[in-house]
């Protein structure tokens, strides 16, 4: 009975110092509008497609990840849902470099 005790306690600890493996980072959901892109730098326009094929094109086009999500990123493209310029509002959906 001493053994089983020596052996439940030893699997308890070192079951429970046993290594994890790490969560795959999560991508945020993509808002599926279609939108006019342009660069946010220089206002220039690009093209007109959906969220998720935005995020790729500039994925592509800087050679970076691209998402919405604004945490630890750098502001790459607004979309917005008319293509007046000057905007006469917000843009509607903006897309980060990571």
């Amino acid at each position: 009975m001493f053994r089983l005790c020596i052996l439940a306690t030893a699997w308890i600890i070192l079951g429970s110092a046993a290594p994890t493996h790490p969560k795959t980072p999560v991508v945020p959901a993509v808002k599926e509008i279609s939108c006019y892109w342009f660069w946010a730098d220089s206002d220039f326009y690009v093209e007109y497609c959906k969220t998720s094929d935005a995020c790729t094109d500039f994925g592509n086009w800087t050679g970076k990840l691209v998402n919405t999500s604004s945490a630890g990123g750098t502001l790459v493209a607004n979309g917005y849902l008319v293509p007046t310029q000057p905007h006469s509002g917000w843009p509607q959906v903006q897309l980060y470099s990571h």
